[in-house]
């Protein structure tokens, strides 16, 4: 995946107040993607999806948490069909910020709402700067429903989350909960995005309308 390194300006970096969240211990079964699974597009252009979201807050403008360590989460409620679990199957996630230096490591925790870990990444990042990175695990992993997405970086590592006051679409978050619930500019929620798998039925679906297409046009 190509990595893009244009430099964005006019960002909205207003410090954030939120106070940090506990910071987790990395679990057993935590993953480290490769560079590979990691792709930056700038603030100010479009970014294609792999899955369809579920739940997305990504749209600006933006405000920002302090170039610091941090360790903050964030709620959100998905519009993800699933009913016979409590979980769903992620194909994808992004979320905008970054580090201060290419190859500072973030950790990401998807908790439910209990502040269970549902699953757990560590991803390098390859770029120092904030833009709106989208991140594609190597196998699709389990997400919960209904939960909250926690952001830690390694020791010695400094990077923003960054925040926003439009609602999200599609799903929903509290603005009264979270890391932007707090900032001195007025309440926000986490600008990140969950993308789901197509399910069987979907992608089988997509397929027989690419057959009968293919057929029309003969």
């Amino acid at each position: 995946m190509k990595t893009v390194l244009k430099v964005v300006g006019l960002l909205a970096l207003a410090a954030g107040s939120a106070s940090a969240d506990l910071v987790l211990p990395l679990p057993s079964n935590h993953v480290m993607l490769p560079a590979s699974a990691v792709m930056a597009n700038p603030l100010d252009t479009s970014d294609t999806s792999r899955g369809a979201p579920v739940y997305s807050s990504i749209p600006g403008p933006y405000s920002a948490l302090a170039t610091s360590a941090f360790a903050y989460r964030d709620d959100y409620a998905s519009i993800h069909p699933a009913t016979t679990s409590g979980n769903f199957m992620m194909d994808a996630w992004k979320f905008v910020g970054g580090v201060t230096t290419a190859g500072m490591t973030l950790d990401f925790f998807f908790l439910d709402s209990a502040l269970n870990v549902v699953s757990s990444f560590g991803v390098p990042l390859s770029s120092g700067g904030n833009f709106i990175w989208t991140i594609t695990p190597t196998v699709p992993a389990p997400v919960a429903i209904n939960g909250f997405l926690q952001i830690q970086v390694r020791t010695g590592s400094t990077g923003q989350w960054f925040a926003t006051a439009v609602p999200a679409s599609p799903g929903s978050n509290s603005f009264t909960s979270g890391h932007g619930s707090t900032f001195s500019s007025g309440p926000k929620i986490a600008a990140f995005e969950l993308q789901a798998l197509p399910a069987p039925g979907a992608a089988a679906l997509l397929g027989l309308g690419g057959l009968v297409a293919t057929r029309r046009r003969r």
